[in-house]
């Protein structure tokens, strides 16, 4: 929605294309500042169509539902392509009330395919963010001493979450905000997507696993290394080893 129309909200708001002419549907608290933000010209509102009304009498998802199709209405379209994660029950309300509606692959999707040279700008400085709180984490464990085989800083044990806290601090001073990051160790490490909890230990993988998106421009970066403090065990070099024959080979 945020690329069809350079318009991002909390609430849900409708986008809607027929030939040439698109429109955005917002809550009226949302008209002034989508005006501003949206590249589309066509602005209208939920009140525009009597939404006030519609809730007091049918509740709250029939009245969106219904303002929907009184767009649609005045418009003249009785066939809606959508994209295949649509609302199931707006699309049952559509239907019930005679539109024709079809799910199709969102052409959203794939006009996403082709990059702009400002989107690239974009990538290419969420990815320097991304590379920015990778550098902080791999630090935060280069600096950390090892007392009984667990990695401390300033006489703290150093945990999952302190690694987690310092990736997170750096991207929101790089502008970016961060999704699911993971900072793993040992059998952790070893059961994918866990973002890690408890101690870090000397000798074992850790997994650092950063998924940033900007702020604002809203594009993201991805990044993933595994970092071992001291000296890695033989079977972790092995399997350094197996991976590396394995991305040689193709």
């Amino acid at each position: 929605m945020y690329y069809a129309t350079g318009f991002l909200a909390e609430d849900r708001f409708l986008y809607l294309k027929s030939g040439d002419k698109e429109i955005v549907l917002v809550p009226a608290m949302e008209l002034d500042r989508a005006r501003k933000e949206s590249r589309i010209s066509d602005i209208r509102t939920t009140t525009d169509y009597g939404v006030i009304e519609k809730l007091k009498r049918h509740g709250r998802e029939r009245a969106y539902c219904l303002v929907v199709s009184e767009l649609l209405r005045d418009e003249g379209i009785t066939q809606v392509s959508v994209p295949h994660n649509f609302p199931v029950f707006l699309a049952d309300e559509l239907r019930s009330q005679g539109f024709e509606i079809k799910p199709i692959p969102s052409p959203i999707t794939k006009l996403r395919g082709i990059k702009t040279r400002n989107e690239i700008k974009h990538i290419k400085k969420a990815q320097i963010c991304c590379e920015a709180a990778m550098q902080s984490a791999v630090d935060a464990i280069r600096r950390a001493e090892i007392r009984d085989g667990v990695l401390e800083d300033s006489g703290h044990v150093l945990t999952s979450e302190r690694i987690r806290a310092v990736i997170e601090h750096t991207l929101i001073d790089c502008g970016c905000e961060s999704h699911s990051t993971i900072a793993a160790c040992g059998t952790d490490a070893a059961d994918p997507h866990n973002a890690g909890t408890g101690m870090l230990s000397a000798d074992e993988a850790i997994v650092l696993d950063i998924f940033p998106r900007l702020r604002i421009e809203r594009y993201c970066a991805d990044m993933t290394r595994t970092v071992a403090k001291r000296s890695p065990s033989q079977a972790l070099l092995e399997m350094y080893d197996a991976v590396l024959d394995a991305q040689t080979a193709g």
